[in-house]
């Protein structure tokens, strides 16, 4: 699955909420591709997205979400870090169960595409999980999936804040 095209996709079901809160979105070029299932790779980045969009915060007046990737051996290793609400230590246990919803103020949801993420992920071999310094301060969510065969040369770190 050619990532840089799924990311496309999934950033065009949003154009208009990127539009309206004025979302800086930094992708990195080049992307490695990976082994899996284009729908369900689509399908990962439109629900990390949107989710990073609708929890960038009311408040921020300068919403910037960055999507970077790396090979890391036969897999690639690609994330999505924001600047928005960010999770405290025990929501970050939580966030992939099915129904979880925090920050119910900023957003309406059923809790549901989280956990979506996790049974794709790991339906197409791969390993997800999250990361946040804390409240207030972003969030980066981790996939890694098989390398698609035909990317297995270079090892080089692919990020746009780099």
């Amino acid at each position: 699955v050619d990532v840089n095209e799924a990311i496309r996709m999934a950033l065009a079901r949003f154009a208009d909420r990127i539009a309206e809160r004025h979302v800086q979105i930094d992708i990195a070029s080049d992307l490695p591709g990976v082994l899996g299932h284009e729908t369900w790779v689509e399908q990962v980045f439109a629900n990390l997205i949107g989710n990073a969009i609708k929890y960038i915060g009311r408040d921020n007046t300068a919403p910037h979400i960055v999507i970077g990737g790396q090979r890391e051996g036969e897999m690639v290793h690609i994330w999505v870090r924001d600047n928005g609400l960010g999770l405290a230590p025990e929501q970050t246990e939580r966030v992939f169960d099915m129904f979880s919803r925090f920050h119910k103020d900023e957003a309406s949801g059923t809790g549901l595409g989280l956990a979506i993420v996790r049974r794709a992920v790991h339906r197409m071999g791969g390993h997800v999980w999250v990361d946040s310094p804390g409240p207030g301060l972003g969030s980066t969510f981790h996939i890694l999936l098989p390398m698609a065969p035909s990317d297995a040369e270079g090892d080089e770190r692919m990020d746009a804040s780099s």
